[in-house]
C-alpha cells in the first residue's frame, strides 16, 4: 500500500518529525486553533482526526471520508490513482489430470 503521508499530504500541510505529522484537517475544510487537527502516524500508515466525529484509519479509510463512498468505490479510486490492476488474474488452461497420462503413452 502506497506510504500514508505521501498521499495525506497533497490534502493536508502536515509538519513534525519523527513518526508522527500533524496539520489543518482536510476532512472538516476548518483546522483548530493551533491547526493541528489532524495526525498521520508514519509508523502505522494511519491518520486520525482529533476534530468533529474523530475519524481514523488508513489511506482506503480517508478516501471513503473524504468523498463519502462506499469500501469498493474507494479501493478502486485508489488502485487505479496508484496502478494497480483490480482485475482477477487469469490462470493458464490446464489439461485434465485424467487426459494428461494418455497423451504421454500415445506419443
Amino acid at each position: 500500500m502506497a506510504q500514508v503521508l505521501s498521499y495525506l499530504g497533497h490534502f493536508s500541510r502536515l509538519r513534525g518529525s519523527g513518526v508522527e505529522r500533524r496539520g489543518p484537517c482536510p476532512l472538516h475544510g476548518s483546522a483548530s486553533a493551533t491547526g493541528r487537527s489532524f495526525s498521520v502516524n508514519l509508523k502505522k500508515n494511519v491518520y486520525k482526526c482529533f476534530h468533529g466525529e474523530g475519524s481514523q484509519g488508513n489511506v482506503i479509510d480517508f478516501w471513503r471520508s473524504l468523498h463519502n463512498l462506499p469500501l469498493y468505490d474507494a479501493a478502486v479510486h485508489l488502485a487505479d490513482t496508484f496502478h494497480v490492476s483490480t482485475k482477477p488474474e487469469q490462470k493458464e488452461k490446464r489439461q485434465p489430470v485424467m487426459e494428461a497420462p494418455n497423451t504421454l503413452i500415445s506419443q
